[in-house]
């Protein structure tokens, strides 16, 4: 939900929407995790080149993600499915 803020490109939609994700955010008990990009980047599908899709990952971090906390960073290869699983069965998140 907060990730969407990232893509608000009209400024007088920045705060409604930035209100509006955080809110709902907040009514979540969230796991919040992060996939490290670690595969080759694929344009086919996408809006931002690759240099873009790195901006928009620094101005998560750095901004929208700043205070939250987060609770797992995985690589994004074939082992994150398991990893994350497997943190989510440690911390009480799965039965």
């Amino acid at each position: 939900m907060l990730t969407s803020m990232a893509y608000v490109s009209d400024p007088r939609d920045c705060m409604p929407v930035a209100e509006a994700a955080t809110v709902l955010f907040s009514t979540y008990d969230n796991v919040n995790f992060v996939i490290k990009r670690v595969k080759p980047y694929a344009t086919y599908g996408r809006n931002q080149t690759e240099d873009e899709a790195k901006e928009l990952d620094q101005r998560l971090v750095e901004g929208i993600w700043a205070n939250e906390v987060i609770d797992l960073i995985v690589s994004g290869d074939v082992t994150a499915p398991q990893v994350i699983f497997d943190h989510l069965k440690r911390t009480r998140m799965i039965f």
